[in-house]
């Protein structure tokens, strides 16, 4: 697949996503706010080891990105309902180093991609600058994932010890759940432009609550993120030739 024809992908699912969010947003009682953002994700695995054991192993974390459409109710009730999808990237490095004579050892990068659903209250609060907050359940789902790296080992190769290297490459779905499930919240500013455009900037935090490892029972790994997002947003109202103006506008005719 060219470059081409992956940016005209890419384009045709942004559109359907929009479009499916703009005729959901006329059935919602009120002004219907369509928010897209896009910024960093600093992800980190939560380690619980329940063995004792004298190796050195852990994971750590890396920023990487992430992108969200959320669709929120706002007026006339300052308490609304909203729903979002988030894509995020979540890079980790994994290290592992036994100690003694011969030891053993693994380095390995994860990049798992993932797509979270939230369905939330929010309470909002101002008119042209705005505050808003909300806390919810969230279902988590990596729809992606890949590993490299290398392992090591000596092993008894004719009559001596020797240093044996394995390269690793591949998916990382044998090593971790493909579905979690734990709580985010989020607050943030909204700056209304003009009455239909507004921008935006928020922190959203998360913690998982299931272990997502699938290597060993023994090693429990929790999510935990930290999103900070900008945006713009679309505001539509109720009404259906507001709502076609706004619309035709936004296409550019």
């Amino acid at each position: 697949m060219t470059s081409t024809t992956t940016i005209e992908v890419k384009i045709n699912k942004f559109l359907t996503v929009f479009l499916i969010l703009l005729v959901v947003s006329y059935y919602v009682k009120g002004q219907t706010l369509l928010g897209i953002k896009g910024g960093l994700n600093f992800s980190t695995l939560i380690e619980k080891n329940t063995l004792q054991n004298t190796s050195k192993e852990g994971f750590k974390s890396y920023p990487s990105y992430c992108f969200e459409f959320s669709l929120k109710g706002r007026k006339p009730t300052p308490i609304h309902a909203g729903v979002s999808l988030t894509y995020s990237m979540n890079s980790f490095n994994y290290h592992y180093d036994s100690e003694g004579h011969f030891p053993t050892g693994e380095n390995i990068n994860y990049q798992l991609q993932c797509i979270r659903l939230t369905v939330f209250p929010e309470f909002s609060t101002g008119k042209r600058f705005q505050f808003f907050c909300n806390l919810s359940p969230y279902l988590n789902l990596m729809i992606n994932s890949s590993k490299n790296g290398s392992k090591w080992s000596y092993e008894y190769i004719g009559n001596y010890y020797q240093l044996v290297n394995e390269t690793i490459a591949g998916s990382a779905n044998d090593d971790f759940n493909q579905l979690d499930i734990g709580f985010q919240e989020s607050c943030g500013l909204g700056f209304q432009l003009n009455p239909w455009l507004g921008l935006t900037i928020e922190e959203n935090g998360s913690l998982g609550c299931l272990n997502i490892n699938k290597k060993e029972t023994n090693w429990n790994l929790k999510n935990a993120s930290l999103k900070l997002l900008l945006g713009v947003t679309f505001t539509f109202p109720n009404k259906k030739k507001q709502l076609m103006k706004r619309l035709l506008l936004v296409i550019g005719l």
